[in-house]
């Protein structure tokens, strides 16, 4: 842990650094590696910012995680923001006007992605990778033939994308 957080402080030395670890409920090997170094930075601080993002009715489920997470906002330097979901409008806006998805396509990852803007993000970027979107007057839209099942949540798209990937090995 010591050689880890001394390379993080020296590259924290040339700009600050951001370490980010999402839906951390599902490994809590990554809450007790931020718990840690959280330790680590009262002796010897650095400018890195640890963020940890996780839904609360996943960490309702995760005792284990639950109590990690509950130890490490303990500490003072630690912080808890709750960020709910974009408001319909909002939400409608990325995904239409910033994302360019065209009306019917649009209204569907609007429903599905319910105010995530990380997962509409990661969808749409997801279908980019894969070809099966194509651009017109109206915006982006599905090539034709092409369909999707849209995936309940980032955890599911994510694993999709690894299915994927592992299959064109």
């Amino acid at each position: 842990m010591e050689l880890v957080h001394d390379l993080l402080r020296r590259l924290a030395q040339d700009r600050p650094l951001i370490l980010w670890a999402d839906d951390v409920v599902w490994g809590t090997d990554s809450l007790e590696f931020f718990g840690r170094l959280l330790e680590a930075q009262e002796e010897l601080p650095a400018p890195i910012l640890l963020l940890m993002t996780a839904r609360d009715e996943d960490l309702g489920r995760k005792l284990a995680a639950h109590k990690l997470v509950e130890e490490i906002l303990s500490n003072p330097r630690a912080t808890r923001m709750e960020i709910g979901p974009l408001d319909a409008g909002d939400h409608r806006a990325l995904v239409r006007d910033l994302l360019g998805l065209e009306g019917a396509l649009a209204a569907r990852v609007e429903t599905r992605t319910a105010g995530n803007p990380l997962f509409a993000v990661q969808l749409v970027s997801d279908w980019v990778q894969r070809g099966i979107l194509v651009a017109d007057d109206s915006g982006f839209h599905l090539k034709k033939g092409a369909r999707v099942d849209l995936p309940d949540d980032l955890h599911q798209l994510w694993s999709l994308h690894l299915e994927q990937i592992v299959g064109e090995r």
